[in-house]
């Protein structure tokens, strides 16, 4: 029984060596990683402030001054397609309304009527 608990222990011993081996291994790849993924993170930084360093302000103006003019455009667009939309309405309601007028029953002419009596 003694032969089987020192066995059990030393079993138990190689599994926690094992388990906190992987424990340290884990950490150090975590750290690892997590170092790497801040100097990754302040390399963009400095090749960003780097490229925003390069920029022109006449250009900067410029892509505003562009942007502002695509956007009006898109509101004039908007508006024309807007138009085009209610005068095809329009024509589908007046076309409809004749339509409808072509198609109805005519009355009868008072000649007509004396004609049949």
């Amino acid at each position: 029984m003694l032969k089987q608990l020192v066995c059990q222990k030393l079993t138990d011993l190689t599994k926690q060596e094992y388990y906190e081996k992987q424990i340290q291994e884990l950490s150090n790849e975590l750290e690892d990683a997590h170092v790497s993924n801040c100097l990754c993170v302040c390399k963009k930084a400095a090749m960003f402030e780097e490229e925003k360093s390069k920029l022109n302000p006449d250009n900067i103006e410029k892509f505003q001054f562009a942007q502002l003019k695509i956007q009006v455009y898109e509101n004039k667009i908007k508006l024309l397609t807007q138009q085009l939309t209610e005068c095809r309405l329009e024509v589908r309601k007046t076309g409809a309304n004749k339509n409808t007028a072509s198609n109805a029953p005519r009355k009868p002419i008072e000649n007509e009527q004396n004609e049949s009596e």
